[in-house]
C-alpha cells in the first residue's frame, strides 16, 4: 500500500518562512566576513577561517530506463538534504552531506516500488591552493575531494530486494577528484568545476559503477544586494555500469543542462535559491531518459 510522505518539502518551506520573520541587516555577517557581497549558495563560499554553514536542500527528478511495452521502467525521485560545511583554516573547507530518498518505480511488467529510506552519506573538502587579485577582482583556485560512502541499507519486499533504481544508495564507494576556479567581480560572478567520479569495490546486486566527469560553467549577476539571478551550463559523461560482470546497455553517454536560478538573500545569514535543471544536450546510450531537475535550497552562516 502506497504511503504518501512529503516531509522535504514542507521542511524546506517551514525553515525558509522562518528566516523570512528574523530581522533584516543591511549585509550579512558572512559577507563581512568574507570581504565581498556576493550571494554565495553552497559549494560557492568565499572562504574565511571559522566560516559555518548549515543547508537544507530539496531534490526533485524524473528518470525513463528502457523500451515501452517491454522493460520500460519510469523513476521518479524526490531527496531532502542536510548539509554542514566548516571552514577550520582560510584555505580548508570540510563538509558532509546526508540524503533521505523517496523513490518511486513504476516497472511495466510488475506494477510499482516504493522507497523512502536514508541515502549514502557524502563527505567533502576543499583546500583553496591559490588566491589572486584584489578586492573587486579576486580569483580561488581549488582542488576538490570527496567520497560517497555506502551507508544506505537495501530495500527488500518480504526477503527479495527491491528492483536496483529504486534503492536509496548504490552499496559503492564512490570518491571523486577535481578543481574549482571562481572569479569575484561583484556584481559579477564566474565559476567553473571540473570532477571525476570512480567506484570501488562491488555494490547492491553486483553493481559497478562505469565512472563519470561532471563539467559546470555557471555566471551570476546581482541585481540588488538582495537578489541575484544565475545561469550554468552543467555537464555529465557516463561511463557504461556493469551488473554482475554484465555491461548495462541503456547506461552511460553524455548529457548537458542548461540551469537558470535565482538566489535571495532573506534576512541576516539567511539564504535561498532555486535552479531548474533543463537537458539540451542528449546523447545518453540506449533507452535512457533524464528529464528536468528541480533543486532549491536555504542556508544559513553562523
Amino acid at each position: 500500500m502506497p504511503v504518501r510522505r512529503r516531509p522535504p518539502v514542507l521542511v524546506f518551506l517551514w525553515i525558509v518562512a522562518w528566516g523570512a520573520l528574523l530581522p533584516r541587516a543591511a549585509l550579512a555577517c558572512a559577507t563581512c566576513l568574507a570581504g565581498d557581497p556576493t550571494l554565495s549558495t553552497l559549494g560557492l563560499e568565499k572562504p574565511y577561517a571559522g566560516r559555518l554553514r548549515v543547508t537544507a536542500g530539496f531534490l526533485h527528478r524524473t528518470e525513463t530506463v528502457g523500451v515501452a511495452g517491454l522493460n520500460r521502467k519510469e523513476l521518479n525521485e524526490t531527496r531532502a538534504l542536510l548539509g554542514l560545511a566548516w571552514w577550520p583554516r582560510s584555505r580548508l573547507a570540510l563538509g558532509i552531506q546526508v540524503p533521505w530518498v523517496f523513490k518511486h518505480l513504476t516497472r511495466v511488467d510488475t506494477g510499482s516500488e516504493r522507497v523512502s529510506a536514508p541515502g549514502d552519506l557524502q563527505v567533502y573538502a576543499r583546500y583553496y591552493g591559490w588566491q589572486w587579485g584584489g578586492s573587486r577582482r579576486h580569483h580561488l583556485l581549488a582542488m576538490n575531494a570527496g567520497l560517497r560512502i555506502p551507508t544506505a541499507v537495501e530495500q527488500t519486499a518480504d526477503g527479495p530486494p527491491l528492483d536496483f533504481d529504486v534503492q536509496p544508495g548504490t552499496g559503492q564507494w564512490v570518491p571523486s577528484l577535481g578543481l574549482w576556479y571562481a572569479l569575484y567581480a561583484y556584481p559579477w560572478f564566474t565559476s567553473l568545476q571540473l570532477t571525476g567520479q570512480w567506484g570501488l569495490g562491488t555494490g547492491f546486486q553486483g553493481y559497478q559503477f562505469g565512472g563519470a566527469v561532471n563539467l559546470s560553467l555557471l555566471g551570476q549577476r546581482a541585481l540588488t544586494q538582495r537578489l541575484a539571478i544565475q545561469l550554468a551550463l552543467d555537464t555529465r559523461w557516463n561511463g557504461r555500469d556493469d551488473y554482475h560482470g554484465r555491461t548495462d546497455p541503456d547506461s552511460g553517454g553524455y548529457i548537458g543542462f542548461l540551469t537558470p536560478g535565482l538566489v535571495v538573500n532573506l534576512s541576516e545569514d539567511w539564504l535561498v535559491s532555486a535552479r531548474v535543471q533543463v537537458p539540451v544536450v542528449d546523447a545518453l546510450n540506449g533507452a535512457h531518459e533524464e528529464g528536468i531537475v528541480v533543486r532549491a535550497e536555504v542556508s544559513y552562516d553562523f
